[in-house]
């Protein structure tokens, strides 16, 4: 997912030429098509991030290191630890679309993920107790993500305009 939003932010954003790596390409908030040209740019960019940019301060996004991922239902609680996610680097975007004067940007992208970590899970399924712990691999085929973003009025920096992101709201 930060792939993505990543990209998305760059190519929303108009700057110098020369500022960008060669492989993002910017699009005009006035273009009438301006959906597609991100979605496209989104697409031929994204897979260069997995590799991560130090230049730019971007990590590694496949395989992308989340830590401790917690996951909260009241009947079954599971605990993954090391978690490790790789798969990221084939995503395809499935739509994109820009309301520049809404402030507004949605996407959603599929990507066939695999999550390795260890586990410890605890709680009950109706009268059934629940325990254990181990080695996890979660295998995801075409697992969907429904991005929202909310973005500020370009605001003038050094001769720029850059648009900058306010918040972020993912559903997968």
């Amino acid at each position: 997912m930060r792939v993505l939003l990543v990209v998305a932010v760059c190519c929303l954003a108009s700057t110098k030429a020369q500022t960008l790596p060669s492989f993002i390409h910017p699009c005009s908030a006035s273009d009438p098509e301006l959906n597609k040209c991100i979605q496209k740019a989104v697409a031929e960019a994204g897979p260069s991030f997995a590799d991560g940019i130090p230049a730019l301060g971007i990590a590694t996004l496949d395989p992308v290191q989340l830590g401790t991922v917690l996951v909260n239902n009241p009947s079954l609680k599971i605990t993954f630890t090391d978690t490790v996610v790789t798969g990221l680097r084939g995503f395809k975007v499935n739509s994109f679309k820009m309301s520049p004067e809404a402030g507004k940007a949605t996407f959603d992208f599929t990507a066939n993920v695999t999550l390795k970590a260890q586990y410890d899970m605890n709680g009950q399924v109706l009268i059934l107790p629940i325990r254990g712990n181990g080695q996890a691999k979660i295998k995801i085929s075409k697992s969907s993500s429904f991005n929202s973003l909310m973005l500020d009025d370009k605001h003038p920096t050094n001769d720029e305009e850059v648009t900058r992101l306010l918040a972020i709201s993912i559903q997968e």
